[in-house]
């Protein structure tokens, strides 16, 4: 990377900028990740009135209460690239090299002395996933379908368990080990494409739900109603304290096609990269006081942020930023497909990845940046 490519990416506001160099001091002792699958940010209808607001009438109540990003992109797809995202702050994921020395969110809160759980709603033999997670990512614990069917959970689908469970099991957790530092990610299953599966009987959807006549709405409102569940189990038994954050967020925006197309209204937010959910909930919101909601981020951005408020430097190689340190210039950034995707206040594009010759010299530059941070991360 040249002088000049230098320039040319801060000019997009991506710049070696030192995170503050004050001694870090844990604001957190749990960090609690609700992963939805497949959501998009507009299917929630504070963000798109395509969707009737009796859809998602407590994720409406959260975006309006506590602090959260508006433009807040997936930086992979499908699945597992997108939690590579999350875990690992890289765009790019290469299952056939090792991960067992990379650096992860999960290891970082390890190594600090915390408890870090994966609780996943599908088979632990998908993609071989039960051997690919702890390796790629680091969780000590990991927990699958397979082991929901020996906590007496039934009614599990070909792909797995539906999100009450997930969340039934996940304040189980929380619930067992509320004296011990936590880093807990509950991955949920239900909006899988193609069809989200609704656990709840026609009668009992709204009104307004009904008569959209689609079932990603109806969808939303299962997602909706489980979450609120979870929050009020989380309330009624103490574990929405001063010293435990609980995150919304999506793995990955929707595949394109079917329903997708229609509900969302934006062309530019139908691509293969597009925006998703991104909440902090907490009775403590002090530390989130720097969040800003209208900047660009996306999902490499997540552990650093998530380092820092839990008082953990982040790793050199992560590409993401602190969301809670203030930039001039903010930007998203992912990959798909071959192709890189880049947004900000000034400019967006799409670039093929490792093309032999650009016509635009900040694609150019930002292929260049990918590359080199996909060969540092693999050195």
């Amino acid at each position: 990377i040249t002088k000049k490519d230098k320039k040319l990416l801060a000019d997009l506001g991506i710049e070696d900028v030192n995170d503050s160099v004050e001694k870090l001091t844990a604001q957190y002792d749990k960090v609690v990740m609700l992963i939805l699958e497949s959501v998009h940010r507009d299917y929630i209808n504070y963000y798109n009135r395509n969707i009737p607001e009796a859809a998602t009438t407590f994720l409406n109540s959260l975006i309006i209460r506590y602090p959260h990003i508006d433009k807040f992109y997936s930086s992979a797809v499908p699945t597992t690239q997108g939690l590579n995202a999350i875990f690992r702050s890289h765009i790019i994921m290469d299952k056939n090299l090792s991960g067992k020395n990379t650096p992860s969110i999960f290891r970082c809160a390890q190594q600090n002395g915390a408890r870090g759980i994966f609780l996943n709603a599908s088979t632990q033999y998908y993609a071989d996933e039960l051997r690919e997670y702890p390796e790629q990512f680091g969780m000590q614990e990991y927990y699958a379908r397979e082991y929901l069917d020996t906590q007496g959970y039934i009614g599990a689908s070909g792909w797995g368990y539906h999100n009450d469970v997930i969340y039934d099991e996940a304040i189980k957790l929380l619930d067992k080990y509320r004296n011990e530092k936590v880093f807990l990610v509950a991955k949920t299953l239900d909006m899988h494409q193609p069809y989200p599966y609704v656990g709840c009987e026609w009668e009992e959807l709204p009104k307004t739900v009904q008569a959209k006549g689609s079932i990603t709405v109806n969808g939303m409102y299962w997602v909706d109603m489980t979450l609120r569940n979870f929050f009020n189990k989380v309330e009624q038994l103490g574990l929405m304290d001063e010293r435990t954050l609980y995150v919304i967020t999506s793995d990955h925006n929707p595949h394109s096609g079917g329903e997708y197309l229609d509900l969302v209204p934006n062309t530019g937010d139908k691509f293969s990269i597009a925006p998703i959910p991104l909440i902090f909930v907490s009775k403590n919101l002090l530390p989130l006081n720097n969040l800003r909601n209208n900047v660009f981020a996306s999902q490499i951005d997540l552990a650093p942020t998530l380092l820092h408020l839990l008082g953990i430097e982040k790793p050199s190689l992560f590409m993401g930023r602190n969301l809670l340190e203030p930039r001039d210039k903010t930007y998203a950034l992912g990959y798909f497909g071959g192709n890189f995707y880049f947004w900000s206040d000034s400019v967006d594009f799409i670039g093929e990845l490792n093309k032999k010759e650009y016509d635009n010299d900040y694609v150019k530059a930002l292929n260049k940046y990918i590359l080199n941070n996909y060969a540092l991360w693999h050195k």
